[in-house]
């Protein structure tokens, strides 16, 4: 299945406080752009995943410990995946740009692989680490 996985630019951006994690909490206005990520995921049947990244700005992405990996990484941990995956991700979105590549990426995967499972799970997850 082929996404496309859209970069943003912040129209405003404010910084707040930071909060317990060590984080700080953001107020910002964005526009997503005509710039994508290709993203294609195939379900393996092997006992790890298969992240691969490729393109124009691939050599930059921290290939052991990035959005896509540890977001799979999350969704085991809560069982709301059992299945391994091989993830292409085509990188036309610059890295370090401010451009939400990463997390673009993240949520991308995210919204496929929840696209028959019970969300609430993940959400709950998500608020008691004070993500959102």
């Amino acid at each position: 299945m082929g996404l496309s996985s859209f970069a943003k630019i912040n129209l405003s951006l404010k910084v707040n406080s930071k909060t317990n994690k060590g984080l700080h909490e953001i107020q910002s206005y964005f526009c997503l752009i005509n710039l994508a990520d290709k993203i294609v995921i195939n379900k393996i049947d092997e006992n790890k995943d298969k992240i691969n990244f490729k393109g124009p700005f691939a050599k930059l992405v921290r290939k052991r410990n990035n959005s896509v990996i540890e977001l799979l990484k999350i969704l085991r941990k809560l069982k709301i995946i059992t299945n391994y995956y091989s993830i292409n991700v085509t990188k036309n979105i610059p890295v370090f740009a401010g451009l939400g590549g990463g997390t673009s990426n993240a949520a991308s995967v995210l919204k496929f692989l929840l696209k028959k499972k019970n969300k609430q799970k993940i959400i709950k997850y998500i608020r008691k680490k004070n993500w959102i």
